[in-house]
């Protein structure tokens, strides 16, 4: 029993996790928010200064509010309190930067703590920040030399005088908004190492030309941007391309030659007679035109109910091994042997099918042609029904 007891006590006396080296407790901590990585100070001597090297530093004022039950103006004003001594005592470099605000701070303060983490060489800056009107954020923080991921889901207004960011790889814009159409070609033109180019609910009222023209860019997705602007897309090393917005006016896409995945939806257009649909199909038309070359395409309900009505060509998809269709039901199977007949190495056709209630069990009927595809014969392996 005496033994038992020595042991046990020896086991409590010796503290395995302070015991880690510096490097390891900081990715451990790093994987919390601020709020409880700073509180580990009390623990022991030993982790008194720890939270000053964290690699990464998560604020999130809605941490501190859950736990205050004091006015909104004493708690926004605990956490200015809290960022700012985080970031003045600041002893190493930071590799990643997340902000999280739902309260409203002065554009002084953000810039402020932007400009402190910028000299700190942040390589991942992640700001959430949602406001009544736009603001702008410093300029310092498009000329970072470090920063490699830039991810703004703020009411920013983005209109930099200069774009410097030499290493930034990925870009993700969520309800930004852009001023003019000189927005986007000025910032690809300083980042020319950019690879994934991220666009949501973005304000472009601004912008009559959306020109995303980059040798650079491999990735491209667009959702849900506001304005009536025309699409011109010039990326010869794109690789995975997803459009689910407005097609306004005739696109101008070209250069996709190394294009493998593309995802195309303009869900917004409402096509409420037939010169809406031919009009739409000519845009779908276009940009088929443009991916030739692609070896997986989803085209949804809009582009096929615009390709049946007007007509257009489709090109021959030579490299095209994975096709997914979203059709409406019983609709649209005039389309399926052209579509077919277009890609004679398919090996997957998906059809993504809603049935209305009062249709379930109905299964549509597939047009039958004399001249038979000729992925049917030889390649075709498989065809997903999903219901």
């Amino acid at each position: 029993m005496s033994f038992k007891n020595s042991e046990d006590l020896r086991r409590q006396k010796y503290d395995r996790l302070s015991a880690l080296p510096d490097a390891v407790l900081c990715h451990i901590l790093s994987f919390l928010p601020m709020k409880y990585v700073v509180a580990t100070s009390i623990l022991s001597t030993r982790w008194k200064y720890l939270y000053m090297s964290v690699p990464v530093i998560k604020l999130d004022d809605t941490v501190h509010s859950q736990e205050e039950e004091s006015q909104d103006n004493i708690r926004s004003d605990s956490f200015r309190r809290f960022a700012d001594r985080v970031l003045m005592l600041r002893n190493a470099d930071i590799i990643q930067f997340h902000l999280k605000c739902t309260t409203t701070f002065e554009s002084s303060v953000i810039n402020a703590w932007l400009c402190a983490v910028l000299l700190h060489k942040v390589q991942v800056l992640n700001l959430f920040m949602k406001y009544d009107n736009p603001r702008c954020l410093t300029s310092e923080l498009f000329t970072c030399k470090t920063l490699q991921w830039l991810n703004l889901d703020s009411s920013i207004i983005i209109k930099p005088k200069v774009v410097h960011l030499p290493n930034l790889k990925i870009l993700r814009l969520f309800g930004v908004e852009l001023m003019d159409d000189g927005s986007i070609p000025q910032i690809l033109a300083g980042c020319p190492k950019l690879e994934h180019l991220h666009m949501c609910g973005c304000q472009l009222h601004g912008i009559q030309v959306l020109d995303i023209s980059t040798p650079s860019l491999k990735s491209l997705e667009f959702f849900n941007c506001y304005g009536a602007f025309r699409v011109v897309i010039d990326t010869p090393n794109l690789e995975d391309l997803c459009y689910v917005d407005f097609l306004n006016g005739d696109p101008l896409v070209k250069n996709l030659k190394s294009l493998v995945k593309a995802y195309l939806f303009p869900y917004s257009v409402t096509l409420q007679n037939t010169d809406d649909a031919c009009l739409c199909g000519g845009h779908v038309s276009k940009f088929l035109n443009a991916m030739a070359n692609t070896k997986s395409l989803t085209l949804l309900t809009v582009c096929l109910e615009g390709l049946l009505h007007s007509g257009c060509s489709i090109p021959k998809f030579q490299n095209l091994t994975y096709m997914k269709l979203v059709p409406r039901h019983n609709c649209h199977w005039e389309l399926l042997p052209i579509l077919l007949h277009s890609t004679p190495n398919l090996k997957t056709l998906a059809l993504d099918m809603e049935f209305p209630d009062n249709n379930i069990g109905q299964w549509p009927k597939f047009p039958v042609t004399q001249n038979q595809p000729i992925c049917l014969a030889q390649y075709l392996r498989a065809v997903d029904i999903l219901i």
